[in-house]
This record gives structure tokens, C-alpha cells and sequence, in this order.
């Protein structure tokens, strides 16, 4: 598969609860599948939101992605969100986006290569503003609901830019960073040098926080 043959997809229905969405993935895939008339070998590898986000999505993603990627003996490649973020932005950034109320997910890196080093945090709004006093020299960006927090706050974020589609820019990462080690790859070894490289078993969900634990009341 090449980046340019890349579109949306709807596999399951905006608007679906979680559990339906959970039992829906792997029949969706499926029928994608079929859909594209693919075989096996066509699959040369799978790429994979990794986070942040719901902890029970991102944990469903993961482990279905691994379990496809094993079968097939194909590379898994995750991609965060935070990685689409940096893949628009330029030079040295911080990127905030909101989690729970008066928490948020930062990530900073040095340049805006989405394979380059980036440092993930999950912060109070205290740790945050301390944060970004230590970095000056970057560019502070958050998302919508960052920055119209931290604006009553007293701290001014850049607004990140949009991104259309993250599903379709997570695989066009996903596709570079394939393409790049193809070209360093000998074509006899190619299929187990990128399995190994991009081995399921390195595959973890960007959580950045400890999952929550909700206790409620059941009545008789």
C-alpha cells in the first residue's frame, strides 16, 4: 500500500456505544477486507492509533491490532496523536491537549519529524504552567478545549491546527515511516527485517495516565 491510496473509511457508525463499537471491530475488518477484494499477502502491515484518548479504546485498538499483526507476520506500526500534531507544526513545540477537567496531555519535541524523540507528560494545570516556563524558546500550541482553559488560567497557547482526518494522517505516518526503512531494507530480507523492526510485541497504548477506576452504587 502506497500513502497515496490513504482515504476514510467508516468502518462502525459515529455514535456507537462503546461495547457495540469493541464487538463490531473485528467483523468491520472483515468486511473491509472483502470489501477491497485483499488477500493476505496483500497486507504489508497495519497501522495503529496508539493514543492519547479513552482508555478502554485505545486498549481494544491495541491489543486487536497486535493479534492481526501476529497472524499475518506483518510489521505493526503505532502512531499517536500527539506524533499527527507535530507532523503539521515547525521547529522546537510543546503540544497540550485536554484530558480530564484541570489535567492535560503534553508532549514536547524538538523538531516536527513525527520519528523523532518526543517526550510525553500528563500534568495538572500547575505542572503544565511550570512547564512551559521552562521551555521558552518553543511554541506552545494546544487544542480547543486546552486553550480556552488555560486562557482563564493566564496562559496563552497557539491554536493547533486542524486535523481533518486523524485516522487518515496516523496511516500516511505510518506509510513514511514503512517507506523509509524499505529503502535501507535488501528485497530478499525486506518482509521479516520490517516484522522484526516493527515487532507487535513493542506495540503499547500511549495511555500517559493510569487508568480510572469508578465505583458506583448497584441497587437491588
Amino acid at each position: 500500500m502506497v500513502a497515496s491510496e490513504i482515504q476514510e473509511t467508516n468502518l462502525i457508525a459515529s455514535g456507537t456505544s462503546r461495547q457495540e463499537a469493541a464487538n463490531l471491530l473485528i467483523p468491520s475488518i472483515d468486511r473491509l477486507v472483502r470489501e477491497q477484494q485483499w488477500q493476505k499477502k496483500d497486507i504489508d502491515g497495519i497501522v495503529v492509533g496508539s493514543g492519547p484518548g479513552s482508555f478502554t479504546g485505545i486498549r481494544t485498538s491495541i491489543v486487536t491490532a497486535r493479534a492481526l499483526a501476529q497472524a499475518l507476520l506483518v510489521p505493526l506500526l503505532p502512531v499517536s496523536l500527539l506524533q499527527c500534531y507535530f507532523a503539521q507544526l515547525e521547529g522546537e513545540a510543546v503540544v497540550v491537549l485536554q484530558a480530564a477537567v484541570g489535567f492535560y496531555f503534553v508532549a514536547h519535541s524538538l523538531d516536527s519529524d513525527p520519528e523523532s524523540t518526543t517526550s510525553h507528560f500528563y500534568f495538572n494545570e500547575q505542572e503544565l504552567k511550570d512547564f512551559l516556563l521552562s521551555h521558552p524558546h518553543a511554541f506552545h500550541y494546544g487544542n480547543a478545549e486546552a486553550v480556552a482553559a488555560l486562557q482563564k488560567a493566564g496562559v496563552n497557547l497557539l491554536s493547533l491546527p486542524q486535523l481533518e482526518n486523524v485516522a487518515v494522517a496516523q496511516g500516511l505516518i505510518g506509510v513514511k515511516q514503512l517507506q523509509n526503512k524499505l529503502a535501507d531494507c535488501d528485497d530478499s530480507a525486506i518482509r521479516s527485517i520490517l516484522y522484526e523492526q516493527f515487532s507487535y510485541e513493542k506495540v503499547v497504548p500511549t495511555y500517559l495516565r493510569n487508568p480510572s477506576v469508578t465505583v458506583k452504587k448497584v441497587t437491588a
